[in-house]
């Protein structure tokens, strides 16, 4: 689906890949309770705008003088979130998942 919503699933099956990054990020909610999500962003240059289906979204001159430029949290999709301390612990032992898909 997120292949699909970037335009890379056509790619993907007769090129043989496209490039997704995994990202980590946490933040304190209130007094002592955070959140950690880990998600999937799409960082392969030949992505489309999902919202205007211009693209690729970091080389269309077209796209950058009508939208402006993309930014990163945009192509982003949250796969899993949590309520836990934002640290390396969290990290190693709620999602190793992540990390082995990833390698």
């Amino acid at each position: 689906m997120l292949l699909e919503t970037f335009g890379l699933t056509e790619i993907a099956i007769t090129e043989g890949g496209v490039q997704i990054a995994i990202t980590l990020d946490g933040a304190e909610l209130f007094d002592n309770s955070s959140h950690v999500m880990g998600g999937a962003k799409i960082t392969d240059k030949r992505a489309r705008d999902p919202s205007h289906g211009l693209g690729p979204i970091n080389d269309n001159e077209m796209a950058h003088a009508l939208l402006g430029k993309i930014q990163t949290r945009d192509a982003c999709a949250c796969l899993k979130i949590l309520f836990a301390q934002d640290s390396k612990n969290t990290y190693n032992e709620d999602f190793p998942d992540m990390f082995a898909f990833a390698e």
